[in-house]
């Protein structure tokens, strides 16, 4: 009997259970197929607690790796409560009863501790073909399916909640294992997982990703010079955020403040210059100025004037720098910090509920030290923020024309990493590159293994129709594997290359010959027994004895 066909024994079972200790009504359609045969009946218990109403379902009870136990009990002398349900063992995933006239009519599906939890799916007894003596109809299926998806999907959640916990402790996170047990993928997950925390996430926004390589360095991290093309056809140089900092600065725009430059440059222009009373520092004498069309400031005489650009005052207030016109600059920048220094002091403050992650794959297939440069201090999980700043590489270049100044209130040319920012790292064990992790790039991240057999989560509900086989052989494959001298657990196969099975009907010589073998072969090359080592490795994998 499969599922299907013991999912409906089940469901037809629990109707009638009920119906019989709530009516005692020996005429019930189930009462003589699953009643009446049980010598000893128990009206009423807890199957999830290990009570003996449990082995009344135990033909019936058992799907893979999971168990659905019986929960009956009376509450005030009626089992029309509610209180009665199927429900996969240590969890609230349920299947209940719909009464009406203390009758069942109907079941559905519920994922809440509480009866009144609202349902999932529901079908009346008839749609879903029960005691039509026939096979189970599609509706049944349908049902037994989107039950078994929600346990899936709360043991993955489960298994993911121990990273998601693991990550916001330590802030960095490096997922290593052997190839195949499906770490990129994880990192994702634990990534959606930890921004969903807020309901207001973007997974678009809030999740970066890249992956290194040997040519990657700093200037693409970081930040670095872009060539581009004038209108003209000539060639110049531009400062350009590299990857990560941009995403810094999506994470710190989402901050606790109260205005930004701009929102105060705004207002200040607006108000009425005779009021203010601007009057240069040296000299005393007033400065007489208007707005022009550009929202520049223009100083003017009987006989000139002179533009200072927004970005002029900018760079004097944000960073304290003049470049241009510096007796006007320096009257209208005082008296500008004068009146919104309070403002802009709190700018820049990350807002913590929302969470930022960056997934950096292969992250020891690049050159860590050329890459990170000072960010060494920065990415530290001790000095977030604030406290974790660094002078970058380019710092004397930046500038806000090409908006590449980090935070306006630490000014030019520093960079931090934003408290709400979490980094997750993916590499393979058994990568030659390892080695270029040194002793400080390491203390900085947590590590955490991702074992062969923990990667067979990615298989429920992709490979259902070979998974119990796949387990078999990727475990005695993995088990020979670890028998070779110089051969490890960091060289198991992983559960993703069994997902290949989906592309080939579930054919494993296929699996073997265009994807596993050339694995073995990497890993035997140069032993001087590799042939029969991998005739070895081949009859494990085909469960040879």
């Amino acid at each position: 009997m499969n599922d299907f066909g013991r999912y409906k024994c089940l469901l037809e079972y629990f109707v009638s259970h009920l119906d019989w200790v709530q009516n005692n009504d020996p005429t019930f359609v189930g009462y003589n197929k699953y009643i009446k045969p049980i010598t000893n009946f128990i009206s009423t218990g807890l199957g999830y607690s290990g009570q003996s109403i449990q082995q009344q379902v135990a033909d019936w009870s058992q799907y893979d790796d999971y168990e659905i136990c019986i929960n009956i009990t009376c509450s005030f002398g009626k089992y029309t409560t509610k209180q009665c349900y199927l429900n996969w063992k240590n969890t609230w995933l349920n299947t209940r009863p719909k009464w009406k006239n203390n009758k069942i009519i109907g079941l559905y599906l519920s994922e809440q501790q509480y009866a009144s939890a609202s349902p999932l799916l529901e079908y009346s007894l008839d749609e879903l073909g029960l005691f039509d003596n026939d096979e189970p109809n599609n509706n049944l299926k349908l049902f037994y399916n989107q039950f078994k998806k929600l346990i899936i999907e709360y043991e993955n959640t489960n298994n993911i909640m121990n990273y998601v916990d693991l990550l916001k402790s330590n802030k960095n996170l490096i997922l290593t294992g052997a190839p195949g047990t499906g770490k990129t993928y994880l990192a994702k997950q634990i990534a959606n997982q930890l921004i969903k925390e807020n309901s207001k996430c973007n997974a678009n926004e809030q999740i970066g990703f890249v992956q290194f390589h040997p040519s990657y360095d700093y200037t693409d991290f970081i930040e670095g010079l872009r060539a581009e093309e004038t209108d003209n056809g000539d060639v110049i140089f531009r400062l350009h955020n590299g990857i990560f900092k941009e995403f810094c600065s999506k994470a710190l725009s989402k901050k606790i403040s109260k205005r930004t430059f701009d929102e105060c440059y705004e207002e200040f222009i607006e108000l009425d210059s005779d009021e203010l009373d601007i009057h240069t520092l040296v000299y005393n004498k007033k400065l007489n100025y208007r707005i022009n069309s550009r929202k520049s400031i223009e100083i003017f005489t009987d006989k000139t004037s002179w533009v200072i650009k927004k970005e002029l005052l900018r760079a004097y207030v944000m960073d304290n720098e003049v470049s241009d016109w510096k007796p006007y600059v320096l009257a209208i920048g005082d008296r500008f910090k004068k009146m919104y220094d309070e403002d802009l002091k709190i700018n820049g403050i990350a807002d913590a509920s929302n969470k930022f992650v960056f997934i950096i794959d292969e992250i020891n297939r690049g050159e860590i030290s050329k890459i990170f440069g000072e960010l060494f201090f920065s990415i530290d999980p001790g000095y977030r923020g604030t406290a974790g700043k660094v002078k970058t590489q380019f710092a004397n270049i930046q500038s806000h024309e090409t908006n590449t100044i980090f935070d306006d209130n630490i000014g030019k040319g520093w960079f931090y990493v934003p408290e709400n920012v979490y980094i997750i790292g993916t590499m393979n064990d058994i990568d030659r590159s390892v080695e270029s992790m040194d002793f400080a790039m390491r203390r900085r991240f947590a590590w955490h293994e991702v074992t062969a057999d923990e990667s067979t989560l990615m298989w429920n509900g992709q490979i259902d129709n070979w998974k119990d086989e796949a387990k078999k052989r990727m475990k005695s494959l993995n088990s020979a594997i670890e028998e070779i001298q110089g051969l490890n657990s960091s060289y198991h196969i992983g559960a993703a290359y069994f997902l290949k099975l989906k592309n080939y009907n579930g054919d494993f010589d296929k699996l073997w010959n265009i994807h596993i073998r050339g694995v073995v072969y990497e890993y035997l090359r140069g032993l001087p027994d590799a042939v029969e080592l991998e005739t070895k490795l081949l009859s494990a994998y085909n469960l040879v004895p």
